[in-house]
């Protein structure tokens, strides 16, 4: 992949934090998506504020969008994303404006896991642009992007350019791939966000907001479980089903890029049957094997989660009105569980949007971090 490059170039305002509103749409049982689990392909790779900035995130297809404007383009939809680093805008969707600057290098972005049940590819050729990019006013001056070049899929199987308008990855730079800052990293060494965290608060109703520069007390109950992050955005923590652990220490990467929640087979099987959703090994296109669940579409379980003891022993589910990947098209009130057996590592996870969802995520580079918290749905 390309990485985006960092400039000096500061301005003269700092804010406190933004609320970017984020929306969603549910994704149909047949439609192929743009599942991005990067890990399969990249490396396994302080403050609270009275004013608040945020911007509303939508929801389509498994995945969540935010507005941007990048050049002359405004009101771009791009994926936001915490599994990957780079910014990438589709072909037509780019409008140099007169600071745009070519780079003069180009490549591809090559991703795993592209489709809902964490199978598939996608082939992204680019040239690399600098240009000013912004959400919610937020301005990074001299952004560092790919522009991606319209190309011939390969295979039916293989995706060429993103869904929507592009993407925004707002994982560090350590697994960009164009060499160049992410987008959030470039706000906060400009000075423009008054804290180097942002909030994601995805609500189980396909609506959703971003808190950028701080996190926002008001949008969830209690206090932050918080936890160590060994990269961003990479913890360790226990998978139980209600008060049984069925797996100790894992490794957990939370990518919002992601629809769904993937792990290794052989402890996914062991979680499906504690909980008592049948299961098969299937093999997909794009995949290896891969371990999928089904249950009744008006049974969803609520005691499969996650917790962190770096933080505390507080398990936080999966919501049921979350647990649905895709409901079977033959009509008889199955649904696909969002919990699939991939085997990208040992002991490694995958935690997507699907888990996300009735949670309030604090993303802190600050303390290097991770926080969590219901979220307030009202």
């Amino acid at each position: 992949m390309d990485r985006l490059f960092a400039f000096s170039t500061l301005l003269s305002v700092s804010v406190s934090a933004i609320h970017v509103p984020l929306y969603q749409h549910s994704v149909s049982p047949d439609r192929s998506s743009f599942d991005v689990a990067k890990s399969a392909l990249h490396a396994v790779s302080k403050h609270t504020f009275a004013s608040k900035t945020s911007t509303p995130d939508t929801l389509d297809g498994g995945f969540w969008y935010g507005s941007f404007a990048v050049g002359s383009g405004t009101n771009l939809s791009l994926l936001i994303d915490t599994g990957s680093s780079d910014t990438a805008v589709n072909p037509t969707k780019y409008k140099p404006s007169q600071k745009s600057v070519n780079r003069h290098q180009s490549g591809t972005l090559r991703y795993g896991t592209t489709e809902p049940n964490g199978c598939g590819n996608a082939d992204i050729a680019y040239n690399v642009y600098t240009d000013s990019a912004s959400l919610a006013g937020l301005t990074a001056p001299a952004q560092t992007f790919g522009w991606v070049q319209k190309t011939t899929p390969p295979d039916n199987d293989t995706i060429t350019q993103f869904p929507h308008d592009g993407i925004v990855g707002f994982s560090d730079e350590s697994s960009s791939e164009i060499g160049a800052t992410p987008f959030f990293s470039n706000l906060c060494n400009n000075g423009v966000v008054a804290a180097c965290r942002f909030g994601l608060a995805f609500k189980t109703d396909g609506t959703g907001t971003q808190v950028l520069g701080s996190v926002d007390t008001t949008l969830f109950s209690g206090s932050l479980t918080t936890a160590r992050i060994s990269s961003p955005w990479t913890t360790s923590g226990d998978v139980a089903v209600g008060n049984t652990v069925i797996a100790r220490q894992q490794t957990i990467l939370l990518d919002s890029g992601t629809s769904n929640v993937i792990g290794p087979t052989a402890q996914v099987k062991k979680l499906l049957q504690k909980a008592g959703i049948k299961y098969q090994t299937i093999d997909l296109p794009g995949c290896a094997t891969v371990v999928m669940g089904s249950y009744r579409c008006n049974q969803p379980p609520t005691n499969i989660g996650f917790a962190f003891p770096s933080g505390n022993a507080r398990y936080l589910n999966i919501e049921g009105a979350a647990f649905q990947e895709a409901q079977d098209s033959n009509g008889d009130g199955n649904c696909t569980a969002t919990v699939t057996g991939i085997d990208f590592g040992t002991n490694f996870w995958i935690v997507g949007q699907s888990w996300m969802q009735g949670k309030y995520v604090d993303f802190n580079f600050d303390s290097n971090s991770v926080g969590f918290a219901t979220l307030n749905q009202k």
